[in-house]
């Protein structure tokens, strides 16, 4: 073997051995396992997400209505007192206090905060 020459390897001789391949296939196979893997997670922390969501705004929905209830019903309180108050009182004895039951204030405050 003489230095003075180079060595030429010809392309054609790697493309015909079967480890070169089987590498391939197999960075392919890796490829492509990742990129399902994520495509696999992104798309169930999407629906994970969505579902999140969906029971927030249902969670959000139920307080809602819940305060209206005792919102309506503290009214409720509030007028049937109001109507007593006004059967029962004359206007001289309504302009002599101030309240008619100093509780009903309280108990419509605690109503309103829970």
């Amino acid at each position: 073997m003489s230095f003075d020459k180079p060595v030429r390897y010809s392309v054609g001789r790697y493309l015909t051995q079967p480890i070169l391949w089987f590498g391939c296939a197999m960075l392919a196979m890796l490829w492509f396992g990742t990129g399902f893997q994520i495509r696999s997670e992104y798309r169930a922390a999407g629906e994970a997400g969505q579902q999140r969501l969906e029971n927030y705004g249902r969670v959000f929905e139920e307080h809602v209505l819940r305060t209206v209830k005792d919102l309506d019903k503290a009214l409720h309180i509030a007028r049937a007192e109001y109507l007593d108050f006004r059967k029962t009182m004359t206007q001289q004895e309504a302009i002599g206090q101030k309240l008619p039951n100093p509780k009903l204030l309280s108990d419509l405050s605690f109503q309103m905060a829970t």
